[in-house]
């Protein structure tokens, strides 16, 4: 685990007060690990930089990782987005990795935004999404929050993520935090719609999930 991960003190369940988790948030003593470099997934990591600047991307593509580890940008017709991962990458708020685990380990907020795929008889294929939390599983530290924005079957992180990370971690269910915030975003204005340009839906498998994911979504507007 990261030297910053281990300073910062649980974020799901935490008595601190929420000004003072919410200034805590924005000094990058949450880092936050935003798995799935697509389309999507990028200008997510791209905007958490620039509130948080401690964010990791996992990808599983080596080119991709190293293209933007090279400050370049492999998503195109988003405006903004080049400009901010160089930047980003520039002053060490954003990189990324294959390791999904090392990540996993390092982070305290772990948003997902892997492709959920549909099969030949038109079911959805979920196995990206549960291969993802099996990874974050082998990461995930009492206090954590794990954020899914993959589009899912209803009850799909209740009934399947859920046990799946208590099952692969060892924790109870409320040792860390778990909720589904869909992604509301569109093709070429992704960074405007993730710093807001709709309304950010947010459910926890817990009140106290909703209240975290609830604070940490209030917060995407770029501070650096």
């Amino acid at each position: 685990m990261s030297e910053r991960a281990e300073i910062a003190p649980p974020l799901y369940g935490s008595d601190r007060p929420e000004a003072a988790r919410r200034e805590a948030f924005r000094a990058g003593d949450y880092p936050v690990a935003v798995y799935g470099l697509g389309k999507m997934g990028l200008p997510i990591a791209a905007v958490w930089g620039q509130v948080t600047g401690a964010v990791t991307g996992v990808g599983v593509d080596e080119s991709v990782v190293d293209t933007i580890n090279a400050g370049e940008c492999h998503v195109g017709n988003e405006p903004g987005l080049a400009d901010a991962v160089a930047d980003l990458v520039d002053d060490g708020s954003l990189t990324a990795t294959t390791d999904s685990v090392r990540a996993a380990k390092d982070a305290r907020i772990h948003v997902v935004i892997v492709p959920t795929l549909i099969t030949e008889d038109d079911h959805p294929d979920t196995s990206v999404v549960t291969s993802v939390a099996r990874d974050i599983a082998r990461g995930l530290s009492p206090g954590d929050i794990v954020c899914i924005e993959s589009t899912l079957p209803p009850r799909t992180c209740r009934d399947v993520v859920g046990p799946l990370l208590r099952y692969e971690s060892g924790l109870d269910a409320d040792d860390f935090g778990l909720a589904f915030c869909p992604e509301r975003t569109k093709s070429g204005r992704a960074l405007s719609d993730v710093r807001g340009g709709h309304p950010k839906v947010v459910g926890g498998a817990d009140a106290e999930s909703t209240r975290t994911a609830t604070m940490l979504y209030e917060e995407p507007r770029p501070t650096r």
